[in-house]
Parts: structure tokens; C-alpha cells; sequence
């Protein structure tokens, strides 16, 4: 995690030098004034915000998040200020989302290999076991509530409603929901994986919601997909205190 932290510290700081410096550029940047705001905030501050908390919570958590809240609650303050933005995905419910995630909680469970988890289960366990039971109760909650909830609607926004489109058109706020490349389809299908652990079941599942935003065009389909995949694996690891499918 420490190694997690300065990487991410430099790299920023890297970027903010090559911006800034005469050294790597040849003329002066000159400021420039946006008419409008950042389109792309919208689709990237959720994530950003949960990524930083959890960089910066994970460092003492050894192998447990106690602090786990702290994420939902930084992605809700985000989600509250960018509300009225937000209201504009919302769509009303189809079928084919919901089917959607269940196939993804099905091919999640398939792929994943019993012999690789128990040891995180256990450790898993004996730190939730060590809470007094009105706090793990408590944080069970509020996990359940960001498996749910925030985080499929911040990483819907930034992997299919951003980055499958970005990688269509720089100006990806042009683009149509429903525009099809391959290569946009694959690559933020893949880059969504690998921010999982199980990373081929994270690829598979970032192209069953591709499919439901193109099927009709609405990224809000995209973000019922992932909710029902995720309450049914909540489900699932309350049931059977398969711990470890939450890393």
C-alpha cells in the first residue's frame, strides 16, 4: 500500500512538473478559460474520489478496510454536488439490464477458484469478528450500500459513459451511446477488468454492460446491470461469507 501511495504521489507529481516546467515544453503555456465545465468531471470525479479515499484508507487497513464507509460517503458528497447532471441518465427500467447482471453474478461465481480464498476469507472474518457486532453490523450495511449503489454508478460513468466513447471521438460528449467500435468495445472491457481482482471475470463482465448501454443508448442501463450483479453477490457473500469477493 505504502508502495501504492508514493507510486500514485509521483506520478501526479510528475505530471504537474511536465505541465509547468520550460524544460519540457517550448513556448509558454498560455492559460485558457473554459466556456462551459469540464464535461468529463461529471463521468471521472466519482471514481477519482473513491481511488483517492481508498488509497488512502487501504494503508492501514492489512487486508481489512475499517474505513471503508469513509468511500461511500466521499462518492455521495460527489454525486449530491453533480446531481442535476446525473438526473439526465436516468431512464426507465427494462428487462434486459437486469438479465444482464445476472449472467455477470453467474460467470463471477463460475470463475472464481474456492482453493485461492479461503485464507482471505478466514482473515477476513477474524477482523470483522473483532468489531463490536453493532459496528460490523454497521459497516456490513454500508458496504452493501456501496456495492450497490456507488460503485456501480461511478465506475459505469467513467468506464462506459467516459472512456468508451473517448476512445471513439476526443470529444466523446458528441458521441452516441450506441456508436459501436470494436476497439473501444475491447479496451475499456479489459482496462475495467484489470481494476478487479479477478480480472478475467471483470472483462467479461465490462462487455455484458457495454451491451446493455448499446442496446439501447442509455448509460443507465449499464449502471442496473451492474447494481443486480452486485446485489446478487452480496447476497451471496452474506450467505456464504465468501469474504474475499469483495476485494
Amino acid at each position: 500500500m505504502a508502495g501504492w501511495f508514493f507510486y500514485t504521489v509521483a506520478a501526479c507529481g510528475i505530471v504537474v512538473v511536465s505541465r509547468r516546467s520550460p524544460i519540457f515544453s517550448r513556448a509558454e503555456p498560455v492559460p485558457r478559460r473554459l466556456a462551459a465545465p469540464n464535461p468529463a468531471s461529471v463521468y471521472l470525479a466519482p471514481l477519482l474520489a473513491i481511488l483517492l479515499i481508498a488509497m488512502l484508507t487501504r494503508i492501514a487497513g492489512a487486508g481489512f478496510d475499517s474505513l471503508y464507509p469513509l468511500r461511500v460517503i466521499g462518492a455521495a458528497a460527489v454525486f449530491w454536488f453533480y446531481r442535476d447532471r446525473l438526473a439526465e441518465f436516468r431512464r426507465d427500467l427494462s428487462w434486459f439490464p437486469l438479465m444482464l447482471g445476472g449472467a455477470v453474478f453467474i460467470e463471477w461465481i463460475v470463475l472464481q477458484r474456492p482453493s485461492d480464498v479461503s485464507a482471505e476469507d478466514l482473515a477476513f472474518a477474524t477482523r470483522l469478528g473483532s468489531l463490536p457486532a453493532s459496528i460490523s453490523s454497521l459497516w456490513l450495511v454500508i458496504c452493501v450500500i456501496g456495492a450497490v449503489v456507488t460503485v456501480p454508478l461511478a465506475e459505469e460513468l467513467a468506464f462506459r459513459g467516459y472512456l468508451l466513447r473517448k476512445l471513439v471521438n476526443a470529444d466523446f460528449a458528441r458521441v452516441d451511446f450506441r456508436h459501436f467500435t470494436l476497439l473501444s468495445f475491447v479496451v475499456s472491457s479489459t482496462l475495467f477488468g484489470l481494476l478487479h481482482q479477478q480480472w478475467l471475470a471483470g472483462v467479461i463482465a465490462g462487455m455484458l454492460f457495454a451491451a446493455a448501454v448499446y442496446r439501447r443508448g442509455a448509460l443507465f442501463d449499464a449502471v442496473i446491470a451492474h447494481s443486480t450483479a452486485n446485489a446478487m453477490l452480496a447476497a451471496y457473500i452474506l450467505t456464504t461469507h465468501r469474504w474475499s469477493l469483495w476485494n
